[in-house]
């Protein structure tokens, strides 16, 4: 395989690895948790990650047929970080295994991306796969800290409350 391919999947695994850290300590009900409606949990968030990333290196990038049916990663609850692991695990593998048949010439190949019709370089979709990760462990991490200061809050609130009926 390329380097410059190597270097990629190394990159999206160190983006991986952070997600991983970043849930390792979190409930169930912290994984399923969105601070609103309309924002993703991490569950929701991280399935997501794992379905996007097949879709521009399978599908658009390596042009394998479909598999995911769309919209269906945003009803995700329930997966333990475990499980959750295992599905980015699942992606990178899956990403390995499409992009080492690619040489370094075959970044500039136009793909079109089945779902609107969009021209796009294997450069772009390969760089576009590490925006939308970063941009996601950022949302990931975000939530994650709501979680933490809503727990923190309840806990402190409830400290509060018991000081003020004790009097």
């Amino acid at each position: 395989m390329d380097i410059f391919y190597t270097d990629f999947l190394n990159c999206l695994e160190s983006l991986h690895d952070k997600i991983k850290l970043s849930i390792a300590d979190l409930p169930q009900a912290g994984l399923d948790w969105s601070p609103k409606q309309g924002v993703g949990s991490p569950c929701m968030v991280i399935s997501h990650i794992a379905g996007a990333e097949r879709y521009w290196i399978a599908e658009v990038v390596g042009q394998e047929q479909a598999v995911r049916r769309a919209g269906t990663v945003y009803r995700v609850t329930g997966l333990d970080a475990n499980e959750l692991c295992k599905r980015l695990e699942g992606s990178l593998s899956y990403c390995r295994k499409v992009l080492q048949k690619f040489e370094l010439r075959d970044l500039d190949i136009k793909r079109i991306s089945p779902r609107d019709g969009q021209e796009v370089t294997v450069r772009w979709a390969l760089l576009h796969v590490i925006e939308h990760t970063v941009n996601h462990q950022w949302d990931i991490n975000f939530t994650w800290q709501l979680w933490e200061k809503r727990i923190y809050s309840h806990a402190y609130n409830s400290k509060i409350d018991q000081q003020f009926l004790a009097v």
